[in-house]
């Protein structure tokens, strides 16, 4: 794989990459101006390094676009090191790391330049679509809270709307579905079983004798002590008692009517 090489023009040094190139420079080429001392120019940072040892007692300027640096408590530490890097040592990262060492050359560079104008408007434009995605994103999930927050709204005053509802039409036990439909009858399947006797049962039987544990009557519990349901229930079994004592009497007089027309034929 063959070395990509740069030189540099003030000092002809060849160097295996940009970053190398941008670290000499600010070393040894870059501009700097003394504040403190009339103002006189030093070439690179270590130049000012040997004129001002103690950097505390120093002010500097760029002496490409006048930007002034205070002073400074630390004695390795140069702001104008990372300005520089934007200034007087440019690397132009899009365009395979050219170099650059006036901000007006990179300026001129950004502008007419063909490549480096498709480039940017390639970058504007992904990260613009990046932007709108995002932003796409953001709204239909603000959208979804709004949408469920809506929702859990409606539900909570439906709710507080029956419960008023129903406050409103409770009315004791009149309210109550105390008469329902009635249960239908059990189907009944013939069931043959011997049964035994014993000879105590007939004797009780034959004699009327009763045991002291039998109760010798119901309980009758009066009105006001039955429950509605139990009160309802017992008039359903009541209601259908008669009804079956009524179908049952029908079907006598049908048998007997029946019967008679029979016996009037013959």
């Amino acid at each position: 794989m063959k070395t990509r090489t740069i030189c540099c023009e003030p000092c002809d040094f060849i160097f295996t990459g940009v970053a190398l190139l941008q670290e000499h420079h600010i070393d040894r080429h870059i501009v700097i101006v003394c504040r403190q001392c009339n103002d006189e120019k030093f070439a690179g940072i270590a130049e000012f390094r040997r004129h001002a040892p103690c950097l505390g007692l120093h002010a500097s300027k760029c002496g490409d676009c006048g930007k002034r640096f205070e002073r400074t408590l630390d004695r390795d530490g140069f702001d104008i090191i990372e300005h520089a890097k934007s200034c007087q040592a440019i690397i132009d990262s899009m365009c395979r790391g050219l170099f650059f060492t006036s901000s007006e050359d990179y300026r001129q560079h950004c502008r007419h330049d063909s490549g480096h104008c498709q480039r940017l408007n390639k970058l504007r434009h992904e990260r613009r679509q990046i932007r709108m995605e995002k932003m796409a994103r953001e709204k239909k999930a603000r959208e979804e809270r709004e949408r469920k927050a809506r929702e859990e709204a409606e539900r909570q005053k439906e709710e507080e709307q029956e419960e008023e509802e129903q406050e409103q039409e409770w009315t004791g036990w009149e309210g109550w579905p105390l008469h329902g439909p009635a249960a239908p009858e059990p189907e009944v399947k013939a069931h043959f079983e011997i049964k035994t006797v014993t000879t105590e049962e007939i004797v009780r039987k034959m004699y009327g004798i009763r045991s002291a544990l039998e109760p010798e009557e119901e309980i009758v519990w009066p009105d006001h002590m039955i429950s509605p349901w139990a009160a309802a229930a017992q008039k359903r079994r009541e209601r259908g008692l008669a009804e079956r004592a009524a179908r049952k009497a029908r079907q006598q007089e049908a048998q007997a009517a029946e019967k008679t027309k029979g016996k009037k034929a013959i």
